[in-house]
């Protein structure tokens, strides 16, 4: 979901998540906090963690105590050259939003990107493992055209910023 940036409680949603098996990590506020969720799922023992990142700050502790977890780097539009060259090092997958930065850091380092105008680029094996898997159970057609990365389209948001 692109752009939720905050939350608030709805008590028939977080029971109906709870019935289905989900796990809501502040049932009271019903916050967005990825450092505290990963933390969570690593303490109930779970091992195959996934965590939306857009802070590299949490992104960095994140890797740290989560070595293993799954980081995919969201909402990147404004971000600083710094903050775009720490997301890019810690993530996964990362989306280039309407960041020229992180269009420019990602598709140097990526070996997978699909999309153009807001392009997803695979940074390790398992950001591409988990993007291929995506493509094969997507009832969309795609044309796998090698090309130098990253690949510019004329129809990116603009400004990139």
């Amino acid at each position: 979901m692109s752009g939720l940036i905050s939350t608030s409680p709805i008590p028939e949603v977080i029971d109906r998540i709870e019935e289905h098996g989900g796990v809501v990590f502040d049932r009271v506020t019903a916050c967005l906090d990825p450092l505290g969720g990963a933390s969570l799922a690593q303490k109930m023992g779970f091992s195959r963690i996934a965590v939306p990142i857009s802070d590299p700050d949490r992104a960095e502790i994140i890797r740290t105590n989560n070595p293993d977890a799954l980081l995919f780097g969201v909402h990147m539009s404004g971000i600083t050259e710094n903050g775009a060259q720490r997301i890019v090092a810690v993530s996964d997958p990362v989306t280039g939003c309407a960041s020229k930065i992180v269009g420019m850091l990602a598709g140097k380092k990526a070996s997978l990107q699909v999309g153009a105008i807001i392009p997803i680029f695979a940074l390790t094996l398992r950001g591409k493992d988990l993007i291929m898997k995506w493509i094969l159970e997507a009832n969309e057609k795609f044309s796998p055209i090698p090309f130098r990365l990253p690949v510019v389209c004329n129809r990116q948001p603009e400004p990139l910023i």
